[in-house]
């Protein structure tokens, strides 16, 4: 991984990471779960992260359905994972280390 930030030359890392997804249908029922997480980057400490997702999609039809899901991030005092940039913003300060994302979504979906 070779994250770049405008005030720090660039670094590599690397870390280790896993995830385990799971759907199943049963009837117009879709059901969805995922659990992963990664430990602390190299040359760093407390940047590891562990996620899930629980969802569900009842299908109407074969192009619409409608949706809820809830999805958390559980981070260290030092990671900033989230929901934008491939899931990582190295570089980061302030308020959102060590933040725990969090997305509760309802909806319809219609694939044309």
């Amino acid at each position: 991984m070779r994250f770049e930030d405008e005030n720090v030359a660039a670094i590599n890392r690397s870390l280790n990471a896993w995830q385990l997804n799971w759907s199943h249908m049963m009837g117009n029922w879709q059901w969805m779960a995922q659990l992963g997480a990664s430990g602390d980057a190299t040359g760093t400490s407390n940047t590891g992260t562990k996620g899930w997702l629980l969802a569900a999609k009842y299908h109407f039809s074969k192009r619409t359905g409608a949706y809820i899901s809830y999805t958390k991030v559980d981070n260290e005092a030092g990671a900033t994972y989230d929901y934008r940039g491939g899931g990582t913003a190295v570089g980061v300060t302030g308020a959102s280390r060590g933040a725990d994302p969090q997305i509760f979504a309802i909806g319809v979906q219609h694939n044309f």
